[in-house]
């Protein structure tokens, strides 16, 4: 039976990629992979596209739950190549469903990681960070880019001056 901790963050994952898709509803695919507020060319600092952010978050999430929580060899790019990339509307989707589903299927079985142990891979940044940690950095950091991409989109809104209902 899964771990109380582990369910709890399940269920906040899914929300969150609940909320970025609606954050991205009716942005077409070519502003999902180009567009980026005006403020990334108006001396406000490098900032992501819509595709790049989605394909971060489920590197990054990914590797976060599989690789150290639950010690599933998990191989992940750099971090400059996902926030580089590009991905439709229905390619998120199926990004995110993966990772939903994963962590549905880990949920179900029986061995469950201890969340106190450290896990079989510990980073040099975190040498310290216990299978918990990681878990609670999964939620966090999806959390951080989900409000990127909200307010990503109130700012697409008002400078294409579309409103889709």
């Amino acid at each position: 039976m899964a771990d109380a901790a582990l369910t709890a963050a399940y269920a906040v994952l899914e929300r969150q990629l609940r909320q970025f898709r609606e954050a991205i509803a009716g942005i077409p695919d070519d502003d999902l992979n180009t567009w980026k507020p005006a403020a990334d060319s108006g001396g406000g600092g490098p900032m992501n596209t819509f595709g790049a952010l989605a394909v971060h978050i489920t590197a990054a999430g990914t590797w976060r739950i599989f690789q150290q929580v639950y010690g599933d060899p998990t191989p992940r790019g750099s971090r400059e190549e996902e926030l580089s990339s590009t991905a439709s509307a229905a390619e998120i989707d199926r990004m995110f469903e993966d990772w939903l589903s994963g962590f549905r299927e880990r949920l179900s079985r029986e061995d469950q990681p201890d969340l106190s142990s450290l896990p079989d891979t510990p980073r040099e940044d975190h040498p310290d960070w216990t299978r918990m940690d990681w878990l609670v950095s999964m939620v966090d950091h999806t959390a951080l880019h989900v409000g990127h991409v909200q307010i990503h989109r109130q700012l697409w809104l008002a400078e294409r001056s579309t409103h889709p209902q």
